[in-house]
């Protein structure tokens, strides 16, 4: 579990940048939900088309089925550290004394 750690703290980083980024440049929050929105969606199609072929009689992982599993894991983690770090940063700022 820490080998994972040690690349999803990264990425998430990164993650986290783009959203502060996207914060910055954009004249709304309307796009940083819109991203977040894309991202998520993303992620969730590739698990769900994930589940769906690994149940099926005869699925074959084949050489790089192991390292998508791993891939999307990590930035699956990752999108969702930085996500809840950015909103409790918006939060934060938004109800700061």
């Amino acid at each position: 579990m820490f080998d994972l750690l040690l690349f999803v703290l990264p990425l998430s980083l990164v993650f986290l940048a783009i959203l502060l980024g996207l914060t910055i440049v954009t004249a709304s929050w309307r796009w940083v939900t819109l991203f977040i929105l894309l991202f998520a969606g993303i992620l969730a199609w590739a698990w769900i088309d994930h589940s769906i072929a690994a149940k099926a009689p005869g699925y074959i992982e084949g050489q790089m089925g192991a390292l998508f599993v791993v891939a999307f894991t990590i930035a699956t983690y990752a999108f969702a550290i930085a996500l809840v770090v950015y909103a409790v940063g918006i939060i934060w700022w938004k109800y700061r004394i």
